[in-house]
C-alpha cells in the first residue's frame, strides 16, 4: 500500500449516474460494465495514469488520452514503479 501512503491512490466511490454514463464506453469502446465504470472513474477525477491487469483496458485506456500500465506486464510494471518513484 506504498501508493495509499504517498497519496498516489485514488478510491472512486461509483456514484448512480456513473451508470448510464458508462454506457457509451461499454458499446463504443466494446468493454464490459465493470471496466466502463473503472475507465468513467478515471476520467471524472482527471486521473493522469491508469493502471490495471486487463491489456485490452489499458489500450483504451491510452487511446482515451491515459498513461496506462498493465500490472501484469513486467515492463509496464517498471514503468509505473519508475514514474510513481517507489
Amino acid at each position: 500500500m506504498e501508493l495509499a501512503r504517498k497519496g498516489s491512490l485514488v478510491l472512486v466511490p461509483i456514484r448512480s449516474e456513473f451508470v448510464p454514463s458508462s454506457w457509451p464506453l461499454i458499446v463504443d469502446k466494446h468493454i464490459s460494465a465493470d471496466d466502463a465504470l473503472q475507465l468513467l472513474s478515471a476520467l471524472v477525477t482527471l486521473c493522469n495514469i491508469f493502471v490495471a491487469a486487463d491489456d485490452y483496458l489499458v489500450t483504451v485506456a491510452r487511446e482515451e488520452g491515459f498513461d496506462g500500465y498493465n500490472v501484469e506486464d513486467e515492463e509496464d510494471r517498471g514503468r509505473l514503479i519508475k514514474r510513481l518513484k517507489l
